[in-house]
């Protein structure tokens, strides 16, 4: 696990490739996965995120594991997430982190398969923004939620797909 101040994505299965994203100052980040919903919901935040979190006090603590629960709530059976269910919990989480100081974002993208995904992978993360840092009110992901670069699609099938391969 990353330890917040970066994300790395897109490698190919035997190493070699990919994108690393360093989080700007104030920014932290924060990996989640298709297929891995119950080591998200089991694991700690990333070491720097926890310790912005303790700096802000036991309330913030508090938003992030009910952001965490919430989220671990979209998980279906098979593992994948209901990633603009995902979207929902943010934006509806991001009240509560603001009485702290800091917004989430949920970012995405689509790696190595052109426009319709196919032979590519499918990357996700939170960004958790100090809104005390220089400016980052006004701070933005690049890679800021889209529903189109979702893995099940349109459609709604390429996570079901993969679960019969």
């Amino acid at each position: 696990m990353s330890d917040g101040s970066s994300i790395r994505y897109g490698e190919k299965p035997f190493g070699g490739g990919g994108t690393t994203k360093r989080m700007p100052p104030g920014v932290l980040c924060e990996g989640i996965a298709d297929f891995a919903a119950v080591k998200f919901k089991n694991e700690g935040p990333p070491a720097l995120l926890e310790s912005l979190l303790k700096g802000k006090g036991a309330a913030a603590q508090t938003t992030y594991k009910d952001f965490k629960i919430g989220v671990g709530k979209q998980a279906k059976s098979n593992g994948c997430f209901n990633w603009d269910a995902v979207h929902k919990v943010v934006l509806n989480s991001n009240q509560g982190f603001a009485q702290h100081g800091l917004t989430v974002f949920l970012c995405n993208r689509r790696m190595d398969g052109g426009p319709s995904g196919g032979g590519g992978g499918f990357a996700q993360w939170f960004e958790y923004v100090d809104l005390s840092v220089g400016d980052n009110k006004s701070y933005k992901p690049e890679e800021n939620y889209d529903p189109s670069l979702n893995p099940a699609g349109s459609m709604g099938l390429a996570c079901m797909l993969c679960t019969v391969m």
